[in-house]
């Protein structure tokens, strides 16, 4: 019984050795939270740096995949325009070599298409078509 109350007794006073050890000190310095402040902030920098840098790729490479796709558009709408003397392009006129241009916008994004009808040795038609934004 004496443990008993020995125990009873350290506790009823509400100081053990290790409470008695933290009594100066009850809570963080300034340094301490101006430290843990400037390791933070650095790491979310670094993060947000990375998320930024993934981004711009990401958005190029969706233009890239739009302009792909107007192109094929285009080459597509001619070969459909195919006759037995000549080639006709989307405003009716007929194509016998020449450059035509038109600006296609896609998800609010203006695209400057400029496609070229050439003839080749063969007589056969050669289309190049560059997109642009």
């Amino acid at each position: 019984m004496v443990i008993i109350s020995a125990q009873n007794k350290l506790f009823s006073t509400g100081r053990s050795a290790i409470s008695r050890q933290l009594l100066g000190r009850n809570g963080f310095s300034m340094v301490e939270v101006i430290v843990a402040t400037l390791i933070f902030a650095m790491a979310t920098a670094g993060i947000l740096a990375t998320l930024s840098a993934l981004s711009r790729p990401a958005a190029e490479s969706t233009r890239e995949v739009q302009a792909a796709f107007i192109a094929q558009d285009i080459i597509e709408s001619l070969r459909g325009q195919i006759t037995t003397e000549a080639w006709v392009d989307p405003a009716g006129n007929f194509v016998n070599g020449g450059s035509y241009s038109k600006t296609i916008v896609k998800d609010d994004m203006p695209f400057l298409v400029v496609y070229n009808v050439t003839n080749d040795f063969t007589g056969a038609k050669e289309i190049t078509v560059n997109v642009s934004w």
